[in-house]
């Protein structure tokens, strides 16, 4: 998609570039250690100035695009905002996440409007598309034969509770869909800062691909610095309501500080 009135022909080239380059390899994006996801999760990116936009997206590895929290759900108003992080990210790579209400997002539609609308993330050629490993397989498959060379981000949350470390491993394991997902994402209600610590070791755990775990609650901002593969981060006036959740320039602070990781 291209937005409206972008003119930049150097900057739409380099985007038809990435997109045939996808088509024809398949999607290569940096998820492995020391990579940064930005939450887009306001209702229309077309309200943010350009400048912000632009800065916000430099600082970041992904653009994660929160479908759920636009506007509207609009075929052509999705397009559109699409098209105006490609406008200030030419060839960068977007996740593309619907959140069910199930999921602390805001998307309450059906099971068959959720399916329809990650279905249309696989159109518009987003290169990663988060996928709900909470459906059943039936479901998943439908979603699957769509993915043509986007990459898989199988995604589960458990909001009431703080599972134990095997159950977080099982989780993870559950969200890399037999091989078919590239990157695991695990969500779950911290109950103390040292959970922090556990889902931090589930993830780094897990194996067969790259993976975060994540805490909301007490615990959440530990987590987050702990997340060293594609770790969700904040900026000003465009990552929406996420409460607690830290900029890259705190992530690395704190991360200084505490002398967690190695150069």
């Amino acid at each position: 998609p291209v937005a409206h009135g972008n003119t930049d022909k150097e900057g739409l080239s380099a985007a038809l570039a990435k997109l045939v380059q996808s088509a024809l390899r398949g999607s290569h994006v940096h998820l492995g250690p020391d990579s940064f996801v930005l939450q887009l999760g306001i209702p229309d990116l077309f309200e943010a100035p350009n400048a912000l936009l632009q800065s916000a997206l430099a600082t970041a590895d992904v653009a994660e695009l929160r479908v759920d929290a636009l506007a509207s759900i609009d075929e052509g108003f999705i397009a559109q905002q699409i098209g105006q992080i490609r406008r200030h990210l030419p060839g960068g790579p977007l996740l593309y996440t619907v959140r069910r209400s199930s999921q602390g997002g805001a998307f309450a539609g059906t099971q068959d409007e959720y399916l329809e609308l990650v279905r249309l993330g696989f159109l518009l050629g987003a290169e990663l598309v988060d996928v709900d490993c909470a459906l059943d397989q039936e479901a998943i498959d439908s979603l699957l034969q769509y993915r043509g060379s986007s990459l898989i981000v199988g995604s589960l949350y458990d909001l009431s509770r703080m599972p134990s470390k095997d159950e977080i491993q099982a989780m993870l394991q559950q969200c890399a869909l037999k091989g078919c997902a590239s990157f695991a994402r695990v969500i779950v209600a911290g109950r103390s800062r040292a959970d922090g610590w556990v889902v931090h070791e589930a993830a780094e755990a897990m194996a067969q691909i790259p993976a975060v775990a994540l805490c909301i609650g007490e615990g959440g901002q530990l987590s987050q610095v702990l997340s060293r593969a594609a770790c969700p981060v904040a900026y000003p006036k465009l990552s929406g309501d996420n409460p607690g959740l830290l900029s890259i320039q705190d992530v690395l602070s704190c991360r200084g500080t505490l002398g967690l990781f190695e150069p």
